[in-house]
């Protein structure tokens, strides 16, 4: 039996136990959220597969995806202004002022 409050939790023993991989698959987000089988199941699979891919990698899992996420942006045949522009505001948002620099130096060149 647990004895479960959100007004006062005193230790972790006082918490629900259940794990990252319980809470995180398909079926449980689906529920939670009450997605829909045909689109938003969907788009909850790939999200949860993608974590999967960045946080096996260790504890480094945001950087990790930040590293891809710029791989992505720059070695792709079509790529989009607005990718850089997202790139810097997770910069901005990151306080990574250097990063920053060096994003307002490049210029797209179109035709």
């Amino acid at each position: 039996m647990f004895s479960l409050s959100t007004r006062n939790i005193k230790t972790e023993t006082d918490r629900f136990p259940i794990g990252v991989d319980a809470l995180l698959n398909t079926e449980a987000l689906g529920i939670l959220f009450k997605a829909t089988a045909n689109t938003q199941r969907p788009f909850l699979d790939r999200v949860i597969r993608g974590w999967k891919r960045y946080i096996d990698k260790g504890n480094n899992s945001l950087l990790n995806y930040l590293k891809h996420a710029f791989k992505w942006a720059f070695s792709a045949t079509a790529q989009k202004k607005e990718v850089k522009d997202l790139l810097l505001t997770v910069m901005q948002l990151t306080g990574n002022d250097d990063m920053c620099k060096k994003l307002n130096q490049i210029s797209w060149h179109s035709g």
